[in-house]
């Protein structure tokens, strides 16, 4: 028995209400996660700054060895401090994708050709569910 057009917008509301459910808390994640990862590459690259500083001043006084000891442990912090930015740059990516699905999801219940609404609400669907994967795979913000 085919289901009528009431019902087949009825269950196209249904989905379209989860999807934008499901894509807020996403986008609300994402942007914590990047929010939080931005404030470690603050961190690291401050930590960073402060070790290369101490690095020059023993390098001046001639202990070499504390220089090269922290001279390395720079390097490693600001690396960091790289990488934590290069995450919370993709998390800010995330939520734009995010933002996009909620924008097309939102437009698609105001669209009365069910091909259109179909077309919008999948498109919504694959932009998030490719998404979820990168979140899936991004480093995870500290705590």
């Amino acid at each position: 028995m085919a289901a009528g057009p009431q019902e087949r917008d009825r269950l196209f509301t249904i989905i379209e209400a989860v999807l934008l459910a499901s894509v807020a808390l996403a986008a609300a994640w994402s942007g914590v996660a990047a929010a939080r990862l931005s404030t470690a590459a603050a961190l690291d690259l401050a930590r960073g700054q402060t070790e290369l500083t101490r690095s020059v001043r023993a390098d001046f006084s001639h202990d070499p060895a504390l220089a090269d000891s922290l001279d390395a442990s720079s390097g490693v912090l600001l690396k960091a401090a790289e990488a934590d930015g290069g995450s919370a740059d993709d998390y800010v990516r995330d939520a734009a994708l995010l933002a996009g699905v909620l924008f097309l999801t939102g437009i698609s219940g105001q669209v009365r050709v069910h091909g259109a609404r179909v077309a919008l609400t999948t498109t919504g669907c694959v932009i998030f569910a490719g998404t979820l994967v990168l979140l899936a795979v991004a480093p995870k913000p500290p705590l």
